[in-house]
């Protein structure tokens, strides 16, 4: 039952870039970004253990969308933004421009993979479908998103790339939709809603691909 929500992000990545960007797994760059994600998670996962132990799931519908924006999506958001910036300016993340993409999508990957072995421990006794298969694929989109962003704003200045960065709030708000809808008791919008979000990411992406999405060659 947890196996795709240990699984989802972590093979939903690498069969994404190992079809778009044949043979850049083979680089050490790749691994390395891949890497440094995951030590941002362990980094930002003792912030969020302090969080999750003061901070309890409400049950009136303000109060519980809000719970779940913060501590399912926008945090992980924010801390993997922060730490790949942390990274980046330190020069230890460097990337050719019309290359980064799968290079900064493998370090949110390396981010968010680990997630869902976080969440199945945290909830061992208390899993449901939006935990076993709808919050997985929300996982995936935020990655996938962030990265977008991150790059968008990465290649901005001024108050362009503020906004960027300030849309990840919104984002991750309509998301965030989904537990909402779930756990008040709209469990058929919620599936419909965590359905269509990979969809509508995808075909954004795929709209915008051509300004800045290169196909990596060795």
């Amino acid at each position: 039952m947890s196996i795709f929500l240990l699984s989802a992000v972590p093979l939903g990545f690498f069969l994404y870039i190992s079809i778009e960007y044949s043979g850049i797994m083979a680089t050490k760059f790749f691994w390395k970004s891949f890497l440094l994600g995951g030590i941002t998670f362990i980094v930002s996962l003792i912030l969020l253990t302090l969080l999750d132990y003061f901070i309890q799931p409400a049950y009136e519908p303000v109060p519980l969308f809000i719970y779940h924006w913060f501590m399912d999506l926008f945090y992980f958001a924010l801390s993997g933004t922060l730490g790949f910036l942390i990274f980046y300016y330190r020069g230890i993340l460097v990337f050719e421009r019309r290359k980064d993409f799968p290079f900064v999508y493998s370090f949110f990957s390396g981010f968010l993979s680990p997630a869902g072995v976080y969440i199945l421990i945290k909830n061992f006794y208390f899993l449901d479908t939006y935990l076993l298969f709808l919050y997985p694929l929300l996982l995936v989109v935020v990655g996938f998103i962030t990265t977008f962003l991150v790059i968008e704003a990465q290649r901005s200045n001024g108050y362009k790339q503020i906004l960027l960065y300030l849309i990840i709030i919104p984002a991750t708000a309509v998301i965030a939709g989904v537990p909402a809808l779930y756990y008040l008791n709209y469990q058929t919008y919620a599936v419909l809603l965590a359905c269509f979000l990979p969809l509508l990411s995808s075909s954004i992406y795929s709209i915008l691909r051509n300004e800045y999405h290169t196909v990596f060659r060795t």
